[in-house]
C-alpha cells in the first residue's frame, strides 16, 4: 500500500492514509489516523466507479476544481467534493479528502493555486496550529 497525506487536518485527525489499487478496486485505509477505533476505517471503490469519476472530471467544462467553496467569490465554479458525492455517492468529507489526494498523487489532477482568469482564483488557505 502507498502512504499519502491530505493537506491539513480534518475533524482533528491527521490526514495520513494509505491506498492500494488492484484489478478490481481502489482500497483506502485510514486506520493509521482514525482515532475512533469503533468506526470503519477501510473503503473499497470499484474501478468502474473510479473510471466514472475520472470521466466526469475530464468532461467538465472548466478544468479547475475547488475543494470546499464552489462558486464562492473568487472561487472556481466546480467543487471536487460535490463531484465525488454526486458521481460515486461518497458523502463522508474525510473520504472525499482522501480521494482528492489520490487524484493528485496519481496525476489525474494537479495541485494549483493562483489566478485562473476572469476574476477567479484557486485559493488554498492555511492556518496556524491553534490549540
Amino acid at each position: 500500500m502507498k502512504f499519502v497525506e491530505t493537506l491539513g487536518i480534518h475533524r482533528g485527525n491527521s490526514g495520513v492514509f494509505r491506498y492500494k489499487r488492484d484489478s478490481r478496486n481502489i482500497t483506502i485505509d485510514w486506520s493509521i489516523s482514525n482515532k475512533n477505533s469503533g468506526s470503519e476505517s477501510v473503503i473499497k471503490i470499484s474501478n468502474d466507479n473510479w473510471n466514472k469519476l475520472l470521466s466526469v472530471i475530464e468532461s467538465t467544462d472548466k478544468n479547475s476544481f475547488g475543494l470546499t467553496s464552489a462558486g464562492g467569490i473568487g472561487q472556481p465554479a466546480n467543487n471536487l467534493y460535490d463531484i465525488i458525492k454526486d458521481t460515486i455517492n461518497i458523502t463522508d468529507t474525510s473520504i472525499r479528502a482522501y480521494i482528492c489526494a489520490i487524484l493528485e498523487h496519481e496525476g489525474s489532477l494537479d495541485y494549483y493555486t493562483g489566478v485562473i482568469g476572469q476574476g477567479v482564483s484557486a485559493q488554498i488557505v492555511l492556518r496556524s496550529d491553534i490549540s
